[in-house]
């Protein structure tokens, strides 16, 4: 049970819940620098297990790479019809140019080379309308840094 529950998304949604000092100054950033706007369109690109889907309003897509954190995703976020999930990577965006109002790059750049970040950075500003947020909040130097980052690769 144990072994189960360290390599479920909630245990890293925990986590990173722990290293990060808690959720509510980066959920107020996000509904600050995104806005109430329901009618706006997010892409949130390694969005993990889902868990900032609940923080904008809009039409809501997260891609992630993982199958498991985007069943988690499913599973706990996709009722309403609003929040959709696809399996994706970021190197290239199957979207056309300005297809979203916002999109965001949380805690997906430490995960990445040197050469598919900028690859990255290229795709989601070609797709994004009006701003791309960008935030890299894991630490991967400390003890749990590396606890986060291997529970995410499984």
């Amino acid at each position: 049970m144990m072994r189960w529950l360290l390599r479920s998304p909630a245990a890293s949604d925990a986590i990173r819940w722990v290293l990060e000092g808690g959720m509510g100054p980066i959920e107020a950033h996000l509904r600050g620098a995104v806005g109430p706007t329901p009618a706006a369109t997010i892409l949130d690109v390694g969005c993990g297990s889902g868990r900032l889907s609940h923080v904008v309003t809009g039409a809501y897509l997260g891609l992630d790479v993982d199958e498991r954190f985007l069943a988690y995703a499913r599973h706990r976020y996709g009722h309403d019809g609003r929040c959709h999930f696809q399996r994706q990577t970021a190197l290239t965006l199957p979207f056309p140019e300005a297809a979203f109002d916002h999109v965001l790059l949380l805690s997906v750049l430490h995960h990445l080379t040197e050469g598919e970040a900028a690859q990255t950075l290229e795709e989601v500003a070609r797709v994004a309308k009006r701003q791309v947020l960008v935030m890299d909040l894991a630490p991967t130097t400390n003890l749990l840094g590396k606890l986060c980052y291997r529970l995410d690769q499984g």
